[in-house]
């Protein structure tokens, strides 16, 4: 392993350690009942330093919540490092059709490894870079398991994430993504298929028909 590695095994070390001494229900649902708060008061998932303080659950905190507290501890340890925005399809294409849903998605960790932009999931315990190198806003990244390509909707630098500090903002980045930067700074290795942006203005129906031409 390089420096770069070896600082990103020890990030996720700290990380499993943390959410081995958590405290209460692992199900985000019997958390919030437990706490008496209603998902219009949930913000535990927002401050890294209340998911530490508080040993919140890593499944409670979410993919937003482990991201961010990777990106603490990155911040704290000098490693340089951004967020990929990753929404489900499907959920995109409903907030693009006006429909308020809940989005949901994964928020995935994107550094430079030897030149090269690398994507990790920030949830695993062990480092374990995902087969991909997408690092484009506007591209469509294929993950790992039985899920249909997602777009990327924004790629933000470590601590523009961490001060994210309410849902409604957290939300913009997973449905529109940042307007104002259309390509990350590093340049991938490989892209996967276009981001299809004229799909949008499609019915729901004949995305479906599309998507499925598509797969």
């Amino acid at each position: 392993m390089n420096t770069t590695e070896l600082q990103i095994e020890s990030i996720l070390c700290q990380m499993s350690r943390i959410w081995r001494t958590a405290i209460g229900p692992r199900r985000r649902r019997d958390y919030m009942r437990e706490k008496g708060v209603s998902g219009i008061d949930w913000r535990f998932s927002l401050n890294p330093d209340n998911i530490i303080e508080q040993h919140i659950p890593s499944r409670v905190a979410g993919s937003v919540g482990i991201a961010k507290v990777f990106c603490k501890f990155a911040h704290d340890a000098g490693l340089d490092c951004s967020v990929m925005c990753v929404p489900d399809y499907q959920d995109w294409i409903a907030a693009h059709d006006g429909e308020e849903n809940i989005i949901h998605g994964r928020a995935l960790i994107v550094i430079e490894v030897d030149g090269c932009a690398r994507v990790l999931n920030p949830g695993r315990n062990h480092l374990s870079f995902l087969d991909c190198n997408v690092v484009s806003v506007g591209r469509m990244i294929n993950l790992p398991g039985p899920y249909m390509p997602c777009p990327i909707t924004a790629i933000i630098p470590r601590d523009e994430f961490i001060s994210v500090d309410t849902y409604q903002k957290l939300r913009n980045l997973y449905v529109s993504g940042d307007i104002k930067k259309s390509e990350f700074l590093l340049q991938p290795d490989k892209f996967v298929i276009e981001y299809p942006r004229r799909n949008v203005g499609l019915s729901k129906r004949k995305r479906r028909q599309k998507q499925r031409q598509q797969i």
